[in-house]
């Protein structure tokens, strides 16, 4: 792993602008820290980065396919269902495939038979009931 992609030296930590950017050791603290002791700094210094670096850490160690959401079509997960096999999607924050969802549905002819259901307050029982 290099250093250098990870963090450069700047004159502060908080100097960086932007939640998305991730922030870079003052000095020479980018090559003096490998990237999880780097990690643990910028958590304990900035939270609000320690996501973004630590996406960057899996990135660089791991891949980016770790980090990367997968894209699907609908159809092609529309054709893992059947009857007796219903698509429930479990999301993550700010992901929200409903607009796709009910675009296929009408595509397909079956935006009657297409039901939303988010749960949360008292979700629950209508989802089992749709189910």
């Amino acid at each position: 792993m290099r250093s250098a992609e990870f963090g450069s030296t700047r004159s502060s930590v908080a100097a960086e602008e932007g939640p998305a950017e991730v922030p870079t050791l003052p000095g020479d603290w980018a090559t003096r820290l490998d990237e999880v002791c780097r990690l643990v700094l910028i958590r304990a210094l900035h939270p609000s980065r320690s996501l973004r670096t630590l996406s960057m850490l899996v990135r660089m160690v791991l891949g980016p396919q770790f980090v990367n959401p997968p894209t699907t079509s609908m159809a092609a997960v529309y054709k893992d269902t059947d009857p007796v096999t219903p698509c429930v999607f479990i999301l993550s924050q700010g992901a929200d495939p409903t607009s796709r969802l009910l675009a296929f549905a009408e595509a397909e002819g079956m935006s009657s038979r297409t039901h939303v259901v988010s749960l949360g307050a008292g979700q629950g029982h209508s989802a089992e009931v749709l189910l």
